[in-house]
């Protein structure tokens, strides 16, 4: 038995593990490993070159990928191997150097088919792959270049995400926090960096729930940080298509986020999308998930004691004093949080708890985050500078 995934072209024009450069790997998840790479340039390549010295950088299509290859084979002259023939928008072809023609840096998903098999995952990369397909002309789902297969494993072609995943960004501020010790422990981002990536995160969830889809598995991992500093989704495998599966109740997702209905075997919905926004909100400001335990039946059970008022959710400072994200001037003052809207200063009981409730119906929604904490800077971030 064999992965059967119809191939999805570059730029017009079907390609193989033979017409990429190939980096290290930047990524490893359950069932697939992300490689760096970029495209080998050759005819319909798509490059960004400048035309002359100094002149503005364009994208651009290669029609001729080796001079070299036209001298009959004797390696003709070395300045003309050394070019390419490149054409423009306006369909001005000029022939450049190839040091002088970039093209894009890649990431490239690669599974391996034996274990897609063994783990009975094949409809899930098919399921992946049809959604971003699906999706990937909006600017916050990851765009899906290219998919091909070879006898081994499947390739999903994506644009590299230079800011890697915003788990990573948490992290390095987290470190940097505590490096610098002047806020303590438990403090990851604040201020206006924490308020535009809610923001972005708000935004493209309401882009997601508004085709109708819920993403299942909500995580930093899964939310890759452009070079421009905004944010994207990435990995569908585990998405619902709720109008094609009503009453789904599989158990999909990660432990630590992991919405209480999936637990009970609950049929799923946008909510459990809102539940692991809640347990990301705490991350970004803290640097930490709020359930925690060495295995994962232990992280299940914390999350059900606390849906349950069993076990107080407790919140350090960054988040309970940040419920109004606080401007970074006062936070780094060590000034109390300015109050925001429904959620106020100083309380546990505002956007962390309210996306974290165990009833569906009270959990809060978009539009009451929106209300809350980044209601003018869901809009604002379309164009907001980068906060890398």
């Amino acid at each position: 038995m064999f992965v059967v995934l119809a191939g999805r072209t570059m730029a017009g024009v079907k390609t193989t593990t033979d017409d990429y450069l190939w980096g290290k790997n930047i990524g490893e998840g359950a069932f697939a490993r992300v490689v760096h790479a970029k495209r080998k340039i050759a005819a319909g390549v798509a490059v960004v070159a400048s035309r002359t010295e100094g002149s503005p950088a364009e994208a651009g299509i290669v029609v001729v990928p080796d001079v070299a290859a036209d001298s009959g084979g004797d390696g003709g002259d070395d300045a003309a191997a050394d070019c390419v023939d490149v054409k423009f928008p306006d369909g001005v072809v000029e022939k450049l150097s190839r040091a002088s023609v970039s093209v894009e840096h890649l990431a490239v998903k690669i599974m391996e088919k034996m274990h897609i098999m063994k783990n009975d995952k094949v409809e899930y990369v098919k399921q992946e792959k049809n959604f971003l397909a699906k999706l990937s002309g909006s600017k916050w789902i990851i765009r899906l270049l290219a998919s091909f297969q070879d006898r081994d494993n499947v390739y999903m072609v994506m644009p590299l995400a230079h800011g890697g995943m915003l788990h990573g960004v948490i992290q390095k501020r987290a470190n940097a926090q505590k490096a610098d010790g002047g806020r303590g422990a438990d403090v990851a981002c604040v201020g206006d960096e924490a308020r535009f990536y809610l923001a972005e995160m708000v935004a493209a969830l309401r882009f997601l729930h508004g085709k109708g889809i819920v993403h299942r598995d909500l995580k930093p991992e899964n939310i890759l940080v452009m070079a421009d500093g905004h944010l994207k989704l990435t990995d569908f495998g585990t998405a619902l298509d709720v109008a094609a599966g009503s009453g789904v109740k599989d158990f999909v997702g990660t432990p630590e986020f992991v919405s209480p209905e999936v637990l009970k075997d609950e049929p799923a919905s946008a909510a459990a999308d809102m539940w692991g926004l809640g347990v990301i909100v705490f991350q970004l400001l803290a640097g930490r998930v709020p359930f925690t335990a060495a295995s994962e039946w232990l992280i299940f059970q914390i999350i059900l004691d606390h849906c349950s008022g069993a076990a107080d959710l407790v919140c350090p400072p960054s988040v309970a004093d940040a419920a109004g994200f606080a401007d970074a001037a006062a936070a780094a003052g060590g000034a109390a949080a300015t109050p925001c809207g429904s959620c106020g200063a100083g309380t546990t009981g505002g956007l962390v708890a309210g996306l974290l409730k165990q009833d569906i119906a009270a959990r809060w929604t978009l539009d009451q985050v929106c209300a809350c904490c980044v209601g003018a800077c869901v809009n604002a971030c379309l164009s907001s500078a980068p906060l890398l």
